[in-house]
C-alpha cells in the first residue's frame, strides 16, 4: 500500500495559551506543495502565533506542527527547506545588502553565488553596495525576502510582508509569490490586504478567536456568496434613473433602502456606465461574492485584542 506524503506545511491540532488568553485551540491545516495558501483573520486571530509554531519560535501546548514533514528543529539542513520572514526591520541599517545577505549565506555555509542570484531574483543588484538605512520601506521587504531564497527552499513562509508597500511593491510581491508557487514551491503568507490575496491565494485558511473557521481552495469560499454590487448614490432623486439605466442594460437592480440599490451579477464598469447614462453621483460601492466580503461575513464577531503584544499575536 502507497503512503501519502505529508503536505509540507501541517498543523495539527495545536493549542497555545498566554496567561489566560488561548492563542490557539485546536488549530488543524495544511498547505499543499505549489501553491500560494493564505493565511488571514482579523487581528488577534492567532495568525503570527501559528507561523511561530510553526518555525519553532514558541512551542505548542498541545499539537504538531510540521514542515517538509518534520517539526522544525528536527530538520536537518533547515536553510535548505525553508525561508521565513517574520519581520523586514532587523537589519543593520550601516551593512550594505550585499554584505546583509553575505553573512546570513555565510552563517549558513552558502555559497556567495547565492548572494547574487538572490539580488537579481528581487531586483535589489543595482543597489546591493548601499547601505540598508536608506532603503525605503519596499526595499527592506525585497531583502528581507532575499534572505528567505538563499538556501533555495521547498517552503516560503511570510507574515504580513504587503503591510505599508506602494502599489508598484504590492504587485512585485505577487508576482513573485505566483513565480515560486509556479516552481513547485509551497508559499504561506499571512495577510490583510484581502484584494491582494484574492489575486494570488489558492488555498485560503481562515483564523478566527484562535481556531480555523474555514479552509480550502479559494474558489469554494466565493462561492458561498452571490456575486451583486450594492451602490450608495449621493442623491435619492437620481435613483429611478439609474435603476432605468440598469435594467435598460439587462440586470434586475433592487432597491434596498433610501438611495441604496443592490445590482445581482454586475461589475464595476456596467454601474460606471449606468451612472454616466443617467447623471448620478456614486457615493460609495461594495462588491458581495469577492473573496473580501465572503471573508467578512465569516469573520463578523471574530476579532479580539489580548492587550498584550497585540502585534506579535495577530
Amino acid at each position: 500500500m502507497t503512503s501519502v506524503p505529508s503536505p509540507p506545511v501541517e498543523l495539527v491540532e495545536v493549542c497555545k495559551r498566554y496567561g489566560s488568553q488561548q492563542a490557539l485551540d485546536d488549530v488543524s491545516f495544511s498547505a499543499p506543495a505549489g501553491s500560494v495558501t493564505a493565511l488571514i483573520g482579523p487581528n488577534g486571530s492567532g495568525k503570527t502565533t501559528a507561523l511561530r509554531v510553526l518555525l519553532g519560535l514558541e512551542r505548542a501546548d498541545r499539537g504538531v506542527a510540521r514542515v517538509c514533514g518534520a517539526r522544525y528543529a528536527d530538520l536537518t539542513t533547515p536553510v535548505h527547506r525553508v525561508g521565513a520572514l517574520l519581520s523586514a526591520g532587523w537589519v543593520h541599517p550601516k551593512r550594505t545588502a550585499r554584505d546583509h545577505l553575505r553573512w546570513i549565506a555565510a552563517a549558513s555555509l552558502l555559497p556567495d553565488e547565492r548572494v547574487e542570484r538572490a539580488l537579481d531574483t528581487v531586483g535589489l543588484v543595482d543597489v546591493a553596495d548601499q547601505r540598508v538605512g536608506g532603503f525605503s520601506l519596499g526595499m527592506r521587504q525585497r531583502l528581507g525576502i532575499a534572505t528567505t531564497i538563499l538556501g533555495d527552499p521547498e517552503v516560503l513562509v511570510y507574515d504580513e510582508p504587503l503591510n505599508g508597500l506602494d502599489q508598484d511593491g504590492v504587485e512585485w510581491v505577487r508576482r513573485f509569490f505566483l513565480e515560486q508557487a509556479a516552481r513547485g514551491r509551497t508559499v504561506l503568507v499571512s495577510s490583510h490586504l484581502l484584494t491582494e490575496v484574492e489575486h494570488t491565494a489558492s488555498h485560503v485558511v481562515v483564523l478566527g478567536r484562535g481556531g480555523v473557521i474555514f479552509q480550502g481552495e479559494a474558489a469554494r469560499l466565493t462561492a458561498s456568496t452571490e456575486p451583486a454590487v450594492e451602490v450608495e448614490l449621493a442623491s435619492e432623486q437620481t435613483v429611478p434613473g439609474f435603476v432605468a439605466a440598469l435594467e435598460a442594460g439587462g440586470r434586475h437592480p433592487e432597491v434596498v433602502v433610501g438611495g441604496r440599490i443592490r445590482v445581482p451579477g454586475a461589475d464595476l464598469s456596467e454601474i460606471a456606465q449606468a451612472a454616466h447614462a443617467c447623471g448620478a453621483s456614486v457615493r460609495s460601492v461594495q462588491e458581495h461574492g469577492s473573496l473580501a466580503s465572503a471573508y467578512a461575513e465569516l469573520t463578523v464577531g471574530q476579532g479580539r485584542f489580548s492587550g498584550r503584544d497585540q502585534e506579535s499575536r495577530s
